[in-house]
């Protein structure tokens, strides 16, 4: 029975391709890149993946918790309240590139997730931890 996977065909008949050829050379290059197209087109872990992604959102709604805990406490308002939130989320996008190696797609679907991924949604976590600090301290 043929594979129903566009990739596993082309894998197939890529096979068959190499079985033509006779000359041994030939042969076994041909058979290295089948392997590493196999390891490109199926090395994804979907469970690594998603445990990946739900660990860079913690570590980002902590970074922003603690971002917006640092703005309130020492008593930065409106604009330049906004400015440390994107310096503290960059600072912590990169660290998050630096434990990867500066490889994030070995982790990750692409380099965007780490870089920019949840910027906006954690702006809101932010803001809320910033605002409840801020009038905790400087205006009770």
């Amino acid at each position: 029975m043929p594979p129903r996977n566009p990739a596993a065909q082309r894998v197939q008949s890529s096979q068959k391709i190499v079985q033509s050829h006779k000359e041994p050379k030939q042969e076994q290059s041909r058979e290295k890149e089948i392997l590493e197209f196999q390891k490109k087109q199926f090395s994804i872990n979907d469970q690594r993946l998603q445990k990946n992604m739900t660990l860079l959102k913690k570590i980002r709604t902590f970074g922003s918790l603690n971002a917006g805990l640092a703005t309130g406490l020492l008593g930065y308002d409106g604009f330049s309240g906004t400015i440390l939130y994107f310096i503290f989320f960059f600072i912590v996008s990169f660290l998050c590139l630096q434990k990867t190696g500066f490889k994030p797609q070995n982790y990750f679907l692409s380099a965007n997730d780490v870089i920019t991924g949840g910027l906006l949604g954690d702006l809101l976590v932010f803001i809320l931890v910033w605002v409840l600090s801020q009038n905790l301290v400087h205006i009770l």
